[in-house]
C-alpha cells in the first residue's frame, strides 16, 4: 500500500497536507456514517487510511513534544479541529473483527461472516477470530466442516478452551462420527468436570433415575394393591 496515494496526496507532502488529507478523509469514510454493506467497505477503507497515517505519521511528529503529534504546527483553532478528530475517528472502529462483532451481536449474520474472513486474512493466529468465526457459523447453521475447522483452530490456540471441546463433539455427533465425538467429549469433561453442560446432563440423568425409580416403586404398589384385592376376595369367598 502506498501511503501517499491512500491519503491523495503527493509524495513530499507537508506535515499540515497529511494531517489535513486524514482528517478531510476519515470524516468522510468513518464506518457511522453507512449502513449494511455499504459500512463494511467503509470501514475498510477507514482502515487503510489510518494504517497509511500511522506510516506518515513520525514526519508530521514534533520531535520536542511527541505528546503534541500531529497538532503542534497547524494553527489555534485546527489544532482544536484536529484533536477532536483524532479522538472521535480512532483506529479501533474500523477492524474488521470489531466489525464482525458488532455485526453478529446485531443479528447481520452474513456481513459479520464477511468481515470475520478478512479479520482471518488479516490475523489468522488470533483466537478471538476464530471463536466468533465459529459463533457466526452455528448462528447461520453453516458448514458444518468449516465450523470444525473453526472449533479445531479454537483448540490449537488455547489447549484449555472447554467450550469449544464440546461444540465439536456436538458436531461430531450430529455427524454420525461417534469416535471422534467421544474423544472430544472426554477432552472437554478432563478439562472442566464442573462446565455447566456437565452439571446439566448430570441432573438430567439424575432426575431420569428418579423417575425410573418412581415408576418402579408405583408398579410395586399397584401389583400390591392388586395382591391385596385378590387375597381379599378370596377371603370373602370362604
Amino acid at each position: 500500500m502506498n501511503p501517499y496515494e491512500t491519503l491523495e496526496i503527493q509524495p513530499g507532502a507537508s506535515p499540515e497536507e497529511i494531517k489535513a488529507a486524514y482528517i478531510r478523509l476519515a470524516k468522510e469514510w468513518h464506518p457511522d456514517r453507512f449502513t449494511g454493506e455499504e459500512k463494511l467497505q467503509a470501514a475498510l477503507r477507514y482502515r487503510d487510511l489510518t494504517a497509511a497515517f500511522a506510516q506518515l505519521k513520525d514526519s508530521v511528529k514534533p520531535a520536542s513534544s511527541p505528546s503534541q503529534a500531529i497538532v503542534t504546527s497547524a494553527p489555534e483553532q485546527d489544532q482544536a479541529t484536529a484533536k477532536i478528530s483524532l479522538s472521535v475517528y480512532t483506529p479501533g472502529v474500523q477492524e474488521p473483527g470489531t466489525m464482525a462483532k458488532h455485526s453478529f451481536e446485531s443479528g447481520q449474520y452474513p456481513a459479520a461472516l464477511n468481515s470475520i474472513e478478512e479479520a482471518l486474512k488479516v490475523d489468522p493466529e488470533k483466537y478471538e477470530n476464530h471463536a466468533l468465526h465459529a459463533k457466526i457459523l452455528q448462528a447461520m447453521d453453516g458448514d458444518k466442516r468449516t465450523l470444525i475447522q473453526a472449533l479445531e483452530h479454537c483448540l490449537r490456540l488455547d489447549k484449555k478452551d472447554a467450550d469449544s471441546a464440546i461444540k465439536l463433539a456436538e458436531t461430531y455427533q450430529s455427524l454420525g462420527m461417534h469416535t471422534r465425538a467421544t474423544r472430544y467429549w472426554e477432552w472437554a469433561y478432563n478439562l472442566a468436570p464442573q462446565h455447566p453442560h456437565f452439571q446439566k446432563e448430570a441432573a438430567s440423568t439424575k432426575n431420569k433415575a428418579m423417575e425410573t425409580v418412581e415408576d418402579i416403586g408405583g408398579s410395586i404398589r399397584g401389583l400390591f394393591e392388586e395382591t391385596k384385592g385378590i387375597f381379599g376376595r378370596f377371603g370373602k369367598k370362604n
